[in-house]
């Protein structure tokens, strides 16, 4: 055979070698990271890890809209939704942003120790996290609620000091269990808010874990 048919020839197979362990490794991939990167899906009562009891995170994410923001306190905004009988929701950390720079709000009542913006069981049945006031300028804020605890022993929600009115209170489960979190608006007597601009939009994330009824 002649030596330049053989080199071609031999350059070929190796690009097609190479190809091969090429390919043979994308699919490796393709096997692999569907069954990494899939949805956590089931139930988790059982759920451990190297042995060990385990709970998993879970975060759900909403868009506000300017007009959601505005009628907040007559509308509550549904962030989870009810985790079905016998079980609820435990709330671990919370964060709203505001982008309010194309407008700001007013109508804010700051007379209230306990005015503000929330994260809550059901229709406000229960406070999950403490207040946080609302701004009042054209600005992009956020909000950081910080989450109540729920007493295992007891099986009430126990609300962790500090707190914007009362340093402790509790609540009967019938007002945690099986209900949703909604982000909700408490501005006194004044109504809803006012001002803001159809432009201005918000995030609310928030991570929690679905609880079984103690």
């Amino acid at each position: 055979m002649d030596k330049h048919v053989f080199a071609r020839l031999f350059a070929r197979a190796t690009v097609f070698s190479r190809l091969m362990v090429g390919a043979a490794l994308v699919a490796a991939l393709y096997v692999i990271a569907p069954s990494a990167q899939a949805p956590l899906v089931g139930n988790f009562d059982a759920f451990k890890l190297s042995g060990v009891d385990a709970t998993v995170l879970l975060r759900a994410t909403v868009t506000l809209t300017n007009a959601q923001i505005k009628a907040a306190q007559t509308t509550y905004v549904t962030v989870v939704a009810a985790p079905g009988a016998g079980k609820y929701l435990l709330l671990h950390r919370a964060v709203a942003v505001i982008d309010a720079t194309a407008g700001a709000y007013t109508n804010i009542d700051v007379t209230d120790g306990q005015n503000g913006i929330t994260i809550a069981y059901g229709d406000w049945d229960q406070e999950a996290s403490t207040f946080v006031t609302m701004s009042g300028t054209a600005e992009k804020f956020v909000l950081p609620f910080s989450p109540f605890t729920v007493a295992p022993t007891a099986g009430v929600l126990a609300n962790a000091p500090p707190y914007p009115t009362y340093s402790d209170r509790y609540s009967p489960q019938s007002d945690i269990v099986n209900k949703p979190l909604k982000l909700v608006v408490w501005n006194n007597m004044a109504g809803d808010y006012t001002g803001g601009n159809v432009a201005n939009t918000g995030v609310v994330r928030v991570y929690y874990t679905i609880e079984n009824a103690l």
